[in-house]
C-alpha cells in the first residue's frame, strides 16, 4: 500500500535527542551482535509484481481467481518472459503470500527462481506499537516474530530459497515523520530502538539476508528537507547498528510532487552511509489501464536517469489495480514489457556543439545504432525574462472531491530556492466532460481575491498588469498564493483532466517553485514546475550509424543551453542530453540516458 501523506509536522530534534540517537546506537549495536557478512553484488533489475488478493472463504484464508492464474503463469514451463527473467536479479514477494499459497504453487515458483538465478526479496514490517499494528503501515500484525518463524518454517516445508534480501517497509517515515492517524512521532533514535528486536528475529531467522530500507520521498507536504533530516539521522544508527547488513536505500518516489534536485540529494544521502540508491519504478496509481501504467512508468524512470543518469538498481513494482496484464514480454502493455524495454529498447543520447553544428549520437544502452529517429533540438537563453508558453499536466479529479484552488508556490523545499521572475496570464484545468475552471489575470481585482500574498519588508513585487500577473521576488523564505476554491460539479468528478499555465518564465527562476491545481476534500494535487520556454531549433533524423547534426543559424549569445530530445516510440524508449554555454567558457557537455 502506498502511505497516505496527512497533515505532516515538523519535530525539530534537540542536542539532548543528537545524544540519545547516539546512545541508541551503541545500545543497539551490542543489543543485535551482528557479523558482517561478505559484500553483495549490486542488484541490478528487481521485480515485484503484485501477488493475487488473498481473501477468506469458509474460514480459511487462500487465493483464487483470475489474478491467481495470471501470477502464477510467470512460473510456467515456457518462456513467455525468458529474456526479461535472464536479466531479473531479484523476485520480490510478500508474507502473506509465503504464508497462504498452496504448498504446490509455492514450490513451482521456487523452482522457477532457481532455474533462472533469481534471488528472493521479502517485504517485512519491523516497528510495533499498541493499537498501530496492522492500522498504520510499517507496524508489523499480528506479531513480527510470530510471522517470520511462520515463514521460515513454511520455506522449510515446501523446499523454498531463503530470502537474500528483506525490504523493510517505510519504519523512518511512519515512526517519525508520519502525522496522520494514530501517529507516534517518534525520533530516528526512538524508530531504531523499537525496531531493534525485529530486526534482531529478521537476521537470526534468515542470517545470510541482507536488509533493504524502503521510504518514501518527495510526498511529504512538509517537503524535502524534513525527509532528509530524518533519513539521515536514522540511516545512520540503522548504518551503525546493522553493518554491511544494510546494503541499500530504496526510494519510493511521490512523483507528482517530487521537485527538481531531490532525487540527487537522496542518492548523496545513501552513498554518504555506503548504501546503494534503488528507485522504485512504477505508475501514478490512477491509470485505467495496463498501457496507461506502463507509459507512466516509462516517464517516471526518465526522470529519474535525466536526474541522476543509470541507477544502480531499478525496481519494476506494482501495488495499483493495473498492469492485470503481466505476460507475454513483448506486448507493449505488459508488466514484463518493462523489464524487456529496459534491456533492449532503452537509448543513450549524446550533444555536442561545434560552431554553428549540433552533433551527437543515438544509441541503445548496448552501444547497437538507433537509425532513422527523429532527433528535436531546442535553443534556451540562459538571460533576459524569457517568452510566453504554455505548460500542461494531466490527472484524474477524484469522486469525492469537491473543490479546486490554484497555487503558485515559491522557495518552500530544500532543493528549490531560487529568485522569482515571472508572468502569469491564465491558470486553466478541463475535464472530459467539458466542465473548465479558468483563472485570468486581466485587472489589479483579479489579485485581490488570492491570499497569502507576503507582507512588507518581504521582497516580493506583485502586480497585474497588461501581459498579466507579474511576480518577482529574490532567492529567500518561502511564500505562496492561493486562488479562491472553485466548487467542482458532480459530473466532474472521477474525470481525467488537463491543467495548464499560460506564463513567461525567466531562465533565473528556475528551481525556484512551482504551480499546482490543489483538490480539497481530498489528498491530491498536480504540479507544473517554473520551466523557461526555448526556441526550436530544429529536427533532424539519425543515420545508419545513429549520428545526427542540426547546422544553428540563429544569434549567438554568451549564455545558452542546446537541448537535443529523441521523443521515443513503440519500440525504443525516450532520451535526451544536453550542451550549456556560459559566460567566457563552455561546460563540459552533459549526457544524459532517459529509459
Amino acid at each position: 500500500m502506498r502511505p497516505c501523506f496527512g497533515n505532516q509536522q515538523a519535530c525539530p530534534v534537540e542536542w539532548a535527542s543528537r545524544i540519545t540517537l547516539a546512545l541508541w546506537a551503541m545500545v543497539l549495536a551490542t543489543a543485535l551482535a551482528v557479523t558482517p557478512a561478505a559484500p553483495a553484488a549490486k542488484p541490478a533489475i528487481w521485480f515485484i509484481p503484485q501477488p493475487p488478493p488473498l481473501q477468506r472463504r469458509q474460514g480459511r484464508w487462500e487465493f483464487h481467481g483470475a489474478a491467481l492464474r495470471r501470477y502464477l503463469a510467470l512460473f510456467g514451463p515456457h518462456d513467455s518472459w525468458g529474456d526479461a527473467a535472464a536479466a531479473t536479479r531479484v523476485f520480490g514477494v510478500f508474507p502473506q503470500w509465503i504464508q497462504f499459497a498452496p504448498a504446490a504453487d509455492l514450490k513451482r515458483q521456487f523452482t522457477f527462481l532457481r532455474r533462472h538465478h533469481i534471488a528472493l526479496a521479502l517485504k517485512v514490517e519491523v516497528l510495533s506499537a499498541p493499537g498501530r499494528d496492522g492500522k498504520v503501515e510499517g507496524f508489523a500484525w499480528p506479531d513480527i516474530h510470530q510471522n517470520l518463524r511462520r515463514i521460515a518454517r513454511r520455506l522449510q516445508q515446501v523446499g523454498g530459497q531463503e530470502p537474500r534480501y528483506l525490504f523493510v517497509d517505510e519504519p523512518l517515515f511512519f515512526g517519525s515523520i508520519y502525522s496522520g492517524p494514530l501517529a507516534t512521532k517518534w525520533t530516528p533514535g526512538q524508530v531504531a530502538a523499537n525496531a531493534a528486536p525485529a530486526f534482531r528475529t529478521l537476521l537470526q531467522t534468515f542470517p545470510s539476508a541482507r536488509i533493504v530500507d524502503t521510504e518514501p520521498v518527495g510526498g511529504s507536504p512538509w517537503g524535502i528537507r524534513l525527509e532528509l533530516r530524518r533519513y539521515q539521522r536514522g540511516l545512520a544508527v540503522l548504518r551503525h547498528t546493522l553493518g554491511p547488513r544494510l546494503s541499500a536505500f530504496r526510494a519510493d518516489v511521490g512523483w507528482h510532487t517530487l521537485p527538481p534536485g531531490a532525487l540527487a540529494a537522496f542518492e548523496r544521502l545513501a552513498h554518504a552511509q555506503h548504501l546503494n540508491f534503488l528507485v522504485i519504478a512504477d505508475g501514478n496509481g490512477d491509470e485505467t489501464s495496463n498501457i496507461a501504467w506502463i507509459d507512466d512508468t516509462e516517464r517516471h524512470w526518465a526522470t529519474v536517469t535525466a536526474a541522476i543518469g543509470r541507477s544502480e538498481g531499478v525496481v519494476f513494482q506494482s501495488w495499483n489495480p493495473y498492469p492485470l496484464k503481466l505476460l507475454p514480454e513483448t506486448a507493449p502493455d505488459a508488466f514484463t514489457h518493462l523489464i524487456y524495454g529496459y534491456l533492449y529498447a532503452q537509448t543513450t543520447l549524446t550533444a555536442s556543439l561545434s560552431g554553428r553544428i549540433i552533433s551527437g549520437r543515438l544509441t541503445t544502452l548496448t552501444g547497437r545504432p538507433v537509425a532513422g529517429a527523429a532527433i528535436q533540438a531546442q535553443f534556451q537563453t540562459l538571460g533576459g525574462r524569457g517568452k510566453m508558453a504554455v505548460l500542461t499536466a494531466h490527472g484524474i479529479i477524484a469522486p469525492d472531491a469537491k473543490r479546486l484552488a490554484f497555487v503558485i508556490t515559491a522557495n518552500d523545499r530544500n532543493t528549490l530556492s531560487g529568485p522569482i521572475n515571472i508572468t502569469i496570464r491564465q491558470f486553466r484545468l478541463l475535464t472530459r466532460s467539458g466542465w473548465s475552471a479558468v483563472c485570468r489575470f486581466r485587472k489589479p481585482s483579479d489579485l485581490s481575491r488570492w491570499r497569502g500574498l507576503p507582507q512588507a519588508p518581504h521582497p516580493v513585487v506583485a502586480a497585474v498588469h497588461h501581459h498579466g500577473l507579474y511576480l518577482h521576488a529574490p532567492r529567500g523564505r518561502p511564500w505562496q498564493l492561493v486562488s479562491p476554491f472553485t466548487a467542482i460539479p458532480a459530473r466532474a468528478r472521477g474525470q481525467p483532466y488537463t491543467f495548464s499555465v499560460q506564463a513567461r518564465i525567466a531562465p533565473a527562476s528556475l528551481n525556484a517553485g512551482y504551480f499546482t491545481a490543489l483538490l480539497r476534500q481530498v489528498s491530491g494535487s498536480r504540479l507544473i514546475f517554473f520551466h523557461p520556454a526555448g526556441s526550436a531549433l530544429g529536427v533532424t533524423t539519425t543515420a545508419a550509424d545513429g549520428s545526427w547534426a542540426i547546422r544553428w543559424s540563429g544569434r549567438m549569445v554568451r549564455r545558452f543551453r542546446v537541448l537535443a530530445r529523441y521523443p521515443g516510440d513503440k519500440k525504443y524508449w525516450p532520451a535526451e542530453a544536453h550542451v550549456t554555454r556560459r559566460v567566457g567558457a563552455w561546460r563540459r557537455p552533459g549526457t544524459h540516458r532517459v529509459r
